[in-house]
């Protein structure tokens, strides 16, 4: 898609820097340690990347005058406590934004999930989860099927359906970063659980959470869930089914 790949450092482009050796640098050593900017384009689009907190104003300020001549749309990858990505239509507001990203650099986050209850209007709702309220069950195949125990104040996760978000995108291995329990992103995510077993009653939000992806990468992961008591069996401790699709959140950071 992108047919030229550029680098801006200290408000100017430059090659792209190699070892003492002529040896390739990564991106993200680039990008994280060298502070540079990195600019992709073509005819059908363009990319940029950066480090909030770390790239030189100059480079910024310097793209954001520059931007306005490439080729829309822009979808811009800057990384705070893990990568956002956004994609603009125009580059005149691709610009705007950039401008408002820099005004922005020194904002630090205290968490690293962030939920909003409640249902979006219905076409704002993933199809998959509309399906699935409609029904009042998650099939096997896209249910994520946790126990809660109430008294320890604990949950596990049991099954990773195949058709699932976190099987499709982690797999079904259950060491996966998701599926793990204790760390800060279960804490949070799993408060809801207990919520539905003891209420009995469906329930409906949006996440927004710092996620190690399968490639190692911290990036901001967004998507809407819906959590259902699982009656099918009368059991101790109790299980919900968790039925994830990946859609925009209404949750803005920066």
């Amino acid at each position: 898609m992108y047919n030229l790949e550029l680098w801006i450092d200290k408000g100017t482009f430059c090659p792209r820097p190699v070892r003492p050796d002529g040896g390739m640098i990564s991106d993200r050593k680039l990008l994280h340690d060298h502070n540079l900017v990195k600019l992709e384009t073509g005819p059908n689009g363009t990319r940029i990347s950066w480090v909030m907190f770390g790239a030189n104003w100059a480079s910024l300020y310097f793209l954001h005058a520059f931007v306005a001549t490439c080729a829309a749309p822009v979808t811009l990858c800057y990384f705070n406590a893990g990568w956002f990505e956004e994609t603009i239509s125009s580059s005149v507001d691709a610009a705007s934004r950039i401008e408002a990203l820099v005004l922005k650099s020194d904002v630090r986050f205290s968490e690293r999930v962030y939920i909003a209850n409640g249902r979006p209007a219905p076409g704002e709702m993933p199809d998959s989860l509309r399906s699935i309220i409609e029904a009042g069950q998650v099939p096997d195949g896209e249910s994520i099927v946790c126990t809660v125990d109430s008294d320890r104040g604990t949950t596990k996760v049991e099954h990773i359906g195949e058709e699932s978000l976190l099987g499709k995108v982690w797999g079904r291995v259950p060491i996966s970063y998701p599926a793990l329990t204790g760390h800060s992103y279960d804490r949070i995510v799993s408060q809801s659980y207990f919520d539905v077993v003891r209420t009995g009653r469906m329930h409906y939000d949006q996440v927004l959470a710092s996620m190690i992806m399968p490639n190692g990468e911290q990036q901001w992961f967004g998507y809407h869930r819906v959590i259902v008591p699982d009656t099918s069996i009368r059991r101790v401790p109790s299980r919900v089914r968790v039925a994830c699709a990946r859609a925009p959140v209404e949750i803005r950071l920066l």
